[in-house]
């Protein structure tokens, strides 16, 4: 993973964890970096160091390598969520809006308790690609509903192709 993102006049584009499945699935290419940004936060890279089939980890982690996509902070800190903690995201902006997009997706999209933690993930995600300016790109239908209701554009991983 880069370091920082290049070239800040070209397209940015937040990267889903789901992009890096895809790609390991063999559903989608290696997105090309021509006249793209790509950019992923901590939370990406911890989700796909969690995998727990060890293969699946390596090649999860190898097509990020790969994708080399721009590492940038969340932007809003979330506790217990690694990638968004200290030293990894600013403190949240105080409109409220992370916990109203949070709501919202887990209004679209019902989950159990347990899978609380991920839909925090997901809304960090898109919260930090709408603030950003960057166009989500993302598999997950709901959580694209989300950021476009909020003012922001979000694509499938097959835009990429």
């Amino acid at each position: 993973m880069s370091d920082a993102p290049a070239d800040s006049s070209s397209p940015a584009f937040m990267l889903d964890t789901n992009v890096f499945s895809r790609v390991l699935d063999g559903v989608l290419p290696v997105p090309n970096k021509a006249g793209r940004r790509f950019l992923v936060l901590g939370v990406q890279a911890d989700e796909c160091q969690a995998t727990r089939a060890p293969a699946r980890r390596a090649g999860l982690l190898r097509v990020m390598e790969e994708v080399a996509p721009g590492l940038c902070a969340a932007t809003s800190f979330c506790i217990g969520i690694e990638g968004a903690g200290l030293g990894q995201a600013h403190w949240n902006d105080g409109t409220g809006r992370f916990n109203v997009m949070l709501a919202r997706l887990k209004a679209l999209d019902p989950k159990p308790p347990r899978k609380d933690a991920n839909q925090i993930r997901d809304i960090v995600i898109a919260e930090t690609a709408l603030k950003l300016g960057a166009t989500l790109v993302s598999d997950d239908v709901a959580l694209r509903a989300v950021m476009t209701e909020f003012g922001g554009i979000a694509v499938a991983s097959a835009h990429l192709a």
